[in-house]
């Protein structure tokens, strides 16, 4: 188990290396074809209900006790 300290060094040097990749050049930095063709499908998302969101709390939860976890760390991205 990682302790507190180490911890924030891996995610120091984590993102210190999502800094650096922002730097590329744009040449470096393009989709493939395939890639950039695709198209949005925002409009056919839909949020998660009320009771959806408790059920995934509670389900996450009970999978922290039977792993012994005291803590998940979640972020933003998509």
């Amino acid at each position: 188990m990682l302790t507190r300290r180490e911890f924030f060094g891996v995610s120091s040097v984590a993102l210190a290396g999502t800094a650096c990749q922002t730097g590329l050049a744009e040449g470096e930095a393009s989709l493939p074809t395939s890639i950039a063709a695709l198209t949005s499908m925002r409009d056919q998302a839909s949020p998660i209900t009320v009771d959806e969101r408790r059920g995934r709390i509670e389900k996450a939860r009970r999978l922290m006790g039977q792993n012994s976890l005291g803590a998940l760390m979640l972020t933003g991205s998509p």
